[in-house]
């Protein structure tokens, strides 16, 4: 009962298979401490989400206070 179309369901929907997978594998990424493009050394990619953040955050409290 294995023929080519028994890669997909009764309602026509591709099969699954243990073996297979459709995730990619990530790139390796050392996330300890990088160099931000404007020279700041030593901050790491969490400090640099949250900084930006902020200034987001900042931003929309102002455009919403002259509402």
């Amino acid at each position: 009962s294995t023929t080519e179309s028994g890669s997909f369901t009764a309602a026509g929907l591709p099969r699954r298979s243990s073996r297979a997978t459709t995730i990619p594998a990530l790139p390796e990424v050392d996330d300890n401490v990088e160099q931000t493009d404007d020279g700041d050394q030593g901050e790491t990619k969490a400090e640099r989400i949250r900084t930006d953040l902020e200034g987001f955050l900042e931003g929309q409290r102002a455009a919403t206070k002259d509402e």
